[in-house]
């Protein structure tokens, strides 16, 4: 596809499965574009990630979770929607109201 006359081809890359059908992609765009289903995937990796670092099944507060799933979901459908540019300006944003850095460890 070109956007002007004379101008470059573009070209949309959508990976094929082993069957040769796009199904699978499409499977996982529909699972990154319903933010309840990210929420959910997103508080199970972090219960996960807690039970490994200190050996216990949930964080300190289903609050925090929760919260923490929300935000994930929420970066997820703006990326998928807007794309990695809009995706790091929130995060960029979220990070200035906070007073924080980037680069903070």
């Amino acid at each position: 596809m070109k956007r002007s006359i004379g101008g470059q081809e573009q070209y949309l890359y959508i990976p094929a499965d082993q069957k040769g059908s796009i199904d699978t992609f499409m499977a996982y765009l529909a699972t990154l574009s319903n933010q309840a289903k990210m929420q959910q995937i997103a508080a199970s990796l972090i219960g996960d990630v807690s039970a490994s670092i200190d050996g216990k099944s949930t964080l300190s507060s289903q609050e925090v979770t929760q919260s923490a799933s929300a935000s994930i979901a929420e970066l997820v459908h703006i990326f998928v929607q807007k794309g990695f540019p809009a995706m790091q300006e929130k995060i960029e944003t979220a990070l200035a109201q906070r007073n924080l850095s980037p680069d903070a460890k």
